[in-house]
Formats: C-alpha cells, sequence, structure tokens
C-alpha cells in the first residue's frame, strides 16, 4: 500500500509539475512584458504594408531598390548569412534602399517573424552579438532599438510587435546625425504600425 501511494505521489508531481511548466510557456509566449515592443496585434498585416515612400522628409527610396523575400531570398540579399534570421522563425521580408542628402543612404530591412516573441528573440540576438560601440535613441528604450557605429554612420536594430528591422545608414560625417536620422525613421515605422 505504501509503494503505491508513492507512485501516485510521483505521478501526481509530475503531471502538476508539467502543467505548471506549459503555463509558464504560455504566459512567456502571449506576454508583452516591458520590453516595449509592443505585441502582435496591429493594423499592418503583411510585411509589405511597411515600405516607405514618401514618410520621412527628405529621404526618397532609391529606384529598383525594392524586393520583397522569404527565407531563401534573404540569403541571396545578405549573402549567405541568414542563418539566425531562419532559426528564429523568419516569415518574410522587406528590402529597400533609400536616398537622403548629401550623399547619405540607408539600407532597410523588415522581417516578419510571425510573433513578437521570435522577433524580440532576433532582435536579442543582433543587439549581444552585433553592437559593439552602441548608440542608442531618444525616443526608444534599449530592449527596443539600438544601434552600433559603423564607418560614416550607424547600424540599426529595433523591433514591434512581430516585425524585426534592421537599418544600416551610410555616407554620414557625424553619428550623432545618424542616429537622429535613425530615431525618425523608427518613429516612423512606429506610427505605421499604430
Amino acid at each position: 500500500m505504501r509503494l503505491t501511494c508513492s507512485y501516485r505521489r510521483a505521478a501526481f508531481l509530475a503531471a502538476t509539475a508539467a502543467f505548471v511548466f506549459v503555463l509558464a510557456c504560455q504566459l512567456a509566449t502571449n506576454s508583452d512584458g516591458d520590453d516595449g515592443g509592443g505585441d502582435d496585434t496591429t493594423t499592418i498585416s503583411a510585411v509589405a504594408d511597411l515600405r516607405l515612400s514618401t514618410e520621412v522628409s527628405n529621404w526618397s527610396e532609391a529606384s529598383g531598390s525594392y524586393k520583397e523575400f522569404d527565407v531563401q531570398g534573404l540569403y541571396d540579399i545578405i549573402n549567405g548569412g541568414a542563418v539566425t534570421d531562419e532559426n528564429n522563425g523568419l516569415v518574410e521580408g522587406i528590402f529597400q534602399e533609400m536616398a537622403g542628402s548629401s550623399g547619405r543612404n540607408v539600407e532597410i530591412r523588415v522581417e516578419d517573424f510571425g510573433n513578437a516573441a521570435s522577433a524580440t528573440a532576433m532582435f536579442n540576438y543582433s543587439a549581444t552579438n552585433s553592437v559593439s560601440q552602441k548608440v542608442t535613441f531618444a525616443d526608444f528604450a534599449e530592449a527596443t532599438a539600438v544601434g552600433t557605429q559603423v564607418l560614416g554612420g550607424v547600424t540599426v536594430f529595433a523591433h514591434f510587435g512581430k516585425f524585426y528591422f534592421n537599418l544600416q545608414f551610410t555616407g554620414y560625417s557625424d553619428n550623432q546625425v545618424a542616429a537622429a536620422d535613425a530615431n525618425g525613421f523608427l518613429k516612423t515605422y512606429q506610427n505605421k504600425l499604430q
């Protein structure tokens, strides 16, 4: 009799532990947290709706630069380096170049990861592994957007809901001006997603 109770108790504890684990996973998956990245509810349903045209003053799309891509297409765009994007669940994305004044340029990748948790995971990977000389942005928490200084500009990583953003600003003599322009682009995307 005592042996049977031990098996029942063990089975009960195992079932309870499994239930708590599943519940915790559900809460983590469905939670926004305080990362500032938003949630999966947005008026934008397709990543192509985030294409910019005239929304950012003094910037225009470089002719012929716009591309829509899936995982395989991203490998072509970034010369084979899409393994992390694929592993984090990339669904689809867009690429475009925008030209500003005085030879300034930004290459933009906006990627749909299907859910906020996957977009956040991609952002966290980029923010952890690609940022050496950190750049922060006036209107965004570091948990939402961060950049790194590069020669003649800044590379920006951000996420809003299910979307991940990689923006590479070049052609600048002052990285603070590049960071200010990046902040403006991020605000434009944030507004489009509201």
